[in-house]
């Protein structure tokens, strides 16, 4: 059985973002599954949620998890892939004014 390719997305808060990071996750996921094709390290900074736009500096498509087969993952995948084809892991950030 093929296992699903898992993508790493990191969402980072405006520091004024008050939503709950359920709710950020979920309308970051309407998002990307309205993107059609994706390419790893991807950075969305243009929404066309209000939502997001109003909570949400960037959201980073960032990697693919875990390091075994990640050769055998990235040839598969042809550098760029549609959101149905892999999962999603998401995680919510908000950095300080130093950038940390």
């Amino acid at each position: 059985m093929k296992m699903n390719t898992v993508i790493n997305v990191e969402i980072v808060r405006l520091p004024t973002s008050v939503i709950s990071s359920r709710d950020l996750k979920s309308h970051a996921e309407q998002e990307i599954l309205g993107l059609g094709k994706i390419e790893p390290a991807t950075n969305l900074t243009k929404f066309s949620d209000k939502v997001l736009t109003d909570n949400v500096e960037v959201i980073q498509i960032c990697e693919l998890d875990g390091e075994n087969n990640l050769h055998e993952k990235l040839a598969d995948l042809k550098n760029e892939f549609y959101p149905k084809d892999v999962v999603f892991r998401y995680h919510v950030y908000r950095l300080n004014r130093e950038g940390a």
